[in-house]
């Protein structure tokens, strides 16, 4: 399929234009908020942009069957934790630890269906797992987690990698060639000779741990799903594969995630990554270059046009979490206003359908006998040309700079 998309955009439409003026006239409200009004308003204004999302997707003729959350781990600096991409599997800073210990208190107003079972899916490297533990709302009803290998980073530095013990960074190292990868080799050696003391992987493991107990503990997680996609090693614990998928390969294992996770009816599925992950599936699903800023959550919706094609939305606007404050913060990002690019057919959409599904039927693949892509006057949303200079990152690190770069 060539870059369909199930509606055009026309930004000169008055009611594209309405839409952007009341998210841009919310979003300053919510950021406006002094510390007191936060915690008595925050919940209602996120109420009011996800109505306002709600509103725009209908009057468009489509429906949402469901909703999806991206947020990236908090901050995990170059230096300060990553050291320059050298320490193994770096975690969060303590300072962001400290600053989000009560965020959790005011992300149930992220969910679109907070009353419905809510499905996470967390990426097995420490911060991530640090993040998802400390976001998770407070006193949710119901949610099934699990570590998913392809919301792993996409890094080829000891940072980025999901490395738990100095026996698995010393046997990655042993793997390599110095002529197919030499700055690899030389980036594991420097990793190895400078941090691989069994300190620090009691650290990492100590930290590993503690999220994870976190997130066993909230209502309806079992271990067996949260540990579904790894493999129980001789220690008892369990290990994830997360060098062996291509950043292709990442993306559709993503893909297929949000569709496998959204067919049971509406619901929230909560992603928990890495920036150089998401920014790939952004530009790859929607053509949004963007980067991530630390905590930041991208807020995205399945749509449906008609029995059988479905599509993923992105709003104009992300909600980042405030390092400094651990309040929730709104960032207007007119260009991300997208379609998805190629959008594929439901898996699940009524009973007939339920049916075929159940008896084996792979729905989720586009039939070009049955999508109609719907005629739309208007064109595509373009993405602007220009990029935002951001500072450089350690090799294969993600950007790390908190300057704004959803105007790319």
């Amino acid at each position: 399929m060539g870059k369909d998309r199930i509606l055009d955009i026309d930004p000169s439409a008055a009611t594209i234009i309405t839409y952007k003026q009341k998210i841009a006239a919310l979003i300053e409200k919510l950021n406006s908020l002094s510390p007191d009004e936060y915690q008595i308003q925050v919940n209602a204004i996120l109420h009011q942009i996800k109505e306002t999302d709600h509103q725009f997707i209908l009057n468009s003729g489509l429906n949402v069957t469901g909703h999806v959350l991206f947020s990236r781990h908090g901050e995990s600096a170059t230096w300060g934790q990553k050291k320059l991409g050298l320490n193994p599997n770096a975690a969060l800073s303590e300072q962001a630890i400290d600053n989000m210990s009560h965020t959790n208190r005011s992300t149930a107003g992220l969910l679109h269906y907070p009353d419905n079972l809510t499905r996470i899916a967390v990426s097995p490297l420490v911060r991530a797992k640090q993040t998802a533990s400390l976001l998770i709302p407070a006193n949710l009803a119901k949610a099934q987690i699990s570590l998913q290998p392809a919301l792993s980073e996409n890094s080829f530095t000891p940072s980025g990698n999901n490395i738990t013990s100095l026996e698995q960074l010393k046997k990655e190292y042993a793997q390599m060639s110095f002529w197919q990868t030499p700055l690899k080799v030389i980036i594991f050696k420097l990793s190895i000779w400078f941090y691989g003391h069994s300190s620090i992987f009691e650290q990492i493991q100590k930290k590993s741990a503690q999220a994870d107990e976190t997130m066993l503990h909230v209502p309806g997680v079992t271990s067996q799903d949260y540990f579904s996609q790894g493999q129980l090693n001789n220690e008892g614990s369990y290990t994830f594969d997360t060098n062996s998928l291509s950043e292709d390969q990442k993306i559709r294992a993503t893909r297929q995630l949000i569709r496998d996770n959204l067919k049971h009816g509406e619901s929230d599925f909560w992603l928990f990554g890495h920036g150089n992950n998401f920014k790939s599936f952004f530009n790859k699903t929607f053509g949004i270059k963007s980067t991530f800023e630390y905590a930041e959550t991208r807020s995205i919706y399945n749509t449906q046009k008609e029995p059988g094609v479905t599509s993923l939305f992105s709003p104009p606007y992300t909600f980042v979490i405030d390092q400094g404050t651990g309040r929730i913060r709104g960032k207007y990002t007119e260009n991300t206003l997208a379609f998805e690019i190629n959008p594929w057919t439901l898996t699940l959409i009524s009973d007939s359908t339920k049916k075929m599904h159940e008896r084996g039927l792979d729905l989720t693949k586009p039939r070009p006998s049955q999508v109609k892509q719907p005629k739309v006057e208007g064109e595509i949303l373009e993405q602007p040309k220009t990029v935002t200079p951001t500072p450089k990152s350690a090799p294969g690190e993600e950007n790390n700079s908190d300057a704004p770069g959803s105007t790319i």
